[in-house]
């Protein structure tokens, strides 16, 4: 019993109905109460009324660019340069308008976008590996260049390279270990040869922009043969730039069959034309004065008259003619012929012992005299003379007392013939007179060499020496007045320990010798280097009016009159025999002229040499004498002296020796214009490199093994 009344009681269906009902009664009873406080209500809520969203439209903001380095901005539109490099296909490479902050965070996290950027990072890192190896390459290339230009410039065989890099990587230098790429080494001769090759093209290329930007240029040509017996022409340019700054250039050595005014006027033409110089712009022709080059009708100049232009004109090298007066000065007067003979004699007699070198040696020291050696005499180069002359004159004691000692020992009459002819008054006063003139005459030889020899100071630097000669045939020089100080007025019968024979006909004849060198010396200088313009480029002299401020107004204007006036009937006529055209108007030059003078002597513009005047004036008035400033281009560029030529020719023997008789007439070329080019120091190695490198495939840049 206890359990059924522990049991829920059941529900019976009246009681759900029932109560069902009384739910519905009061829910109702509320609402009927809700509706009467409403309308009771004064301030009765608002009905809520539906809200319509309305579209944004929303800007690109620029501080995005900064934030997002990858983010590009064009054409309202944004894309991401990484994907866009990397070839992906997403919005962002298409171009995306969602302006949105949280639109480029996702693009940030896309898996294309950080694959993206892991291989722009993956390739920029072997960008730097391969830069870096690259790098490390061009180095060891630029080292093993430097190498080569050296030997080359200091005129060393190309064989010595390889023991050259060994002899660095002793040293320690790194280069040459970089070098190597499997096994190419590039120590050979032949990879040297190619660098030697790409560093003569980079020198021909500043050429050649050098000549091609020059309006005007001369030329300097000489011949010779070198120790192969192989003619060789050797040829030199000059150029001039708007500035009137003066360049002197190595041009060519080419080989030759013969030196016939033909065959050089043929191959000047070939040589002009691999460096793209028109043969019409060449206004000069300097050479040695052989009547191959200078003869009127078949010489070298006359077929370039006659095929190229009226207008050119040929200068005989100042430094020949002064040798040329000198020489034929000395063939005037008998005893100096036998003068050279002797001394000449005296260079071989020791030339072939030793032991006579040895033994007048020991004189020399113990007299305590210079140890010289005796010289040789070149009879193209009268100059020469200088060295043995005066070998003879500072050691004449020792000479001397060898040939004595010789002669009365072993009774030598070889040594008895030498000290018969060198103990006379007049061998010994001519040694010293000869010692106070070939100096002064050598020191203009010198001068007339110079590479920018200018024309204004030939002429006072001639009457200079000739006055010098002049004092010198009344007046004893600092040599010869040393000599008489000690000699006799008499008679001399010793000089410096050594009995000497002095007779009054050895004296009269030393008078003579002396006046007559002396006369014809003048005579022969004056001849070829007259006070008055006798041609062409003496008259240009006048360019360079020195002096003209200290004339008064008269004399200034007939000061250059008649000068002016042989340059404009040479360079202002048209050629009837060619119909080229006047080099300059000839009426506007002598205007121009006129003008030119008076604006010298207004502004005080000095006149120290020709360059330095025509500078100023193209520099300060530009355009105001364009016929005088092609006059003076001409003078400027005048090859007055071609002893550039003959160190040229001594470059190519010192390279092309006996121990590289073989060499190439091509290879001779590429090694001159190494060694006449700049300095080390000075030369472009980054255009070597890359002409080397792009002459052929290389395994030092290409990474091939």
């Amino acid at each position: 019993m206890e359990k059924m009344s522990s049991a829920p009681k059941q529900r019976r269906l009246t009681n759900f109905f029932t109560q069902n009902t009384q739910n519905i009664v009061v829910h109702d009873q509320k609402e009927e109460s809700d509706k009467k406080n409403v309308e009771n209500d004064p301030n009765p809520p608002k009905e809520k009324k539906s809200i319509t969203k309305v579209k944004v439209d929303r800007e690109f903001r620029k501080e995005w660019l900064t934030k997002y380095p990858w983010l590009l901005y064009e054409s309202n539109k944004m894309t991401c340069n990484i994907c866009i490099s990397e070839g992906k296909d997403n919005p962002f490479t298409s171009g995306c308008t969602n302006f949105r902050h949280s639109t480029l965070v996702r693009h940030l996290s896309s898996n294309q976008h950080r694959a993206a950027v892991e291989a722009t990072s993956l390739r920029r890192s072997m960008s730097k590996q391969t830069s870096s190896i690259i790098s490390k390459h061009y180095e060891a290339a630029t080292g093993v260049m430097r190498s080569v230009y050296w030997l080359a410039k200091e005129q060393l065989p190309t064989s010595k390279h390889k023991s050259l890099l060994q002899l660095q990587k002793l040293q320690g230098c790194n280069f040459v270990d970089d070098l190597q790429v499997g096994t190419a080494t590039y120590c050979s001769d032949s990879a040297a040869e190619e660098m030697q090759d790409a560093m003569a093209s980079v020198l021909q290329d500043s050429l050649d922009d050098k000549l091609s930007s020059s309006p005007f240029v001369s030329k300097m040509l000489d011949e010779s043969c070198d120790i192969s017996v192989k003619k060789k022409l050797l040829l030199y340019a000059k150029s001039v730039n708007e500035n009137f700054d003066i360049e002197t250039h190595f041009v060519d050595n080419v080989q030759i069959p013969d030196g016939t005014a033909d065959i050089i006027f043929k191959n000047v033409q070939s040589i002009l034309d691999r460096h793209n110089v028109k043969f019409k712009n060449v206004l000069a022709v300097g050479s040695d004065g052989a009547s191959v080059m200078t003869g009127s009708k078949n010489g070298f100049v006359a077929l370039v008259k006659r095929k190229v232009s009226p207008y050119v004109i040929g200068v005989h090298c100042m430094a020949h003619r002064l040798a040329l007066c000198t020489s034929q000065a000395a063939d005037k007067v008998a005893y100096l012929k036998d003068y050279q003979k002797i001394l000449s004699d005296i260079f071989y007699h020791f030339k072939r012992s030793a032991l006579r070198r040895e033994k007048v040696k020991e004189i020399q020291v113990l007299l305590e005299e210079p140890q010289l050696q005796y010289k040789e005499l070149h009879s193209v180069r009268w100059f020469s003379m200088y060295a043995a002359l005066e070998a003879v004159y500072r050691t004449w004691g020792s000479l001397a007392t060898y040939f004595e000692s010789e002669m009365e020992s072993k009774n030598d009459s070889v040594a008895k013939g030498f000290f018969k002819k060198i103990t006379t008054f007049t061998f010994i006063a001519c040694t010293y007179l000869l010692m106070d003139i070939i100096p002064k005459v050598t020191q203009l030889s010198m001068f007339l060499q110079k590479d920018n020899l200018d024309l204004a100071m030939i002429r006072p630097t001639v009457e200079s020496v000739v006055q010098q000669l002049t004092w010198l045939k009344i007046n004893d020089g600092t040599h010869l007045s040393n000599l008489m100080s000690v000699a006799s007025p008499e008679k001399l019968t010793e000089f410096k320990g050594v009995r000497v024979t002095d007779t009054p006909v050895f004296r009269q004849q030393f008078k003579k010798i002396r006046t007559q060198f002396l006369n014809c010396l003048i005579i022969e200088i004056e001849r070829r280097f007259p006070a008055e313009a006798t041609d062409i480029i003496s008259n240009m002299a006048v360019l360079c009016p020195r002096g003209l401020s200290l004339l008064s107004l008269e004399d200034r204007k007939e000061y250059g009159a008649s000068q002016m006036q042989t340059l404009v009937s040479y360079y202002g006529t048209c050629n009837s025999d060619t119909g080229v055209e006047p080099f300059i108007d000839g009426t506007e030059a002598l205007l121009e002229w006129e003008k030119c003078k008076d604006l010298i002597v207004q502004q005080r513009y000095p006149c120290h040499t020709l360059q330095s005047i025509w500078k100023l004036l193209s520099v300060q008035h530009p355009g105001a004498f364009p016929n005088l400033v092609k006059l003076a281009m001409v003078a400027v560029l005048a090859p007055l002296q071609t002893a550039t030529v003959e160190r040229g020719f001594s470059v190519q023997n010192n390279i092309k020796g006996s121990g590289r008789n073989r060499l190439s007439s091509d290879r001779l070329n590429v090694l001159m214009r190494i060694s006449l080019g700049p300095n080390i120091e000075n030369f472009e190695f980054a255009k070597a490199v890359n002409k080397w490198k792009e002459s052929k495939e290389r395994r030092l840049f290409s990474g091939k093994k």
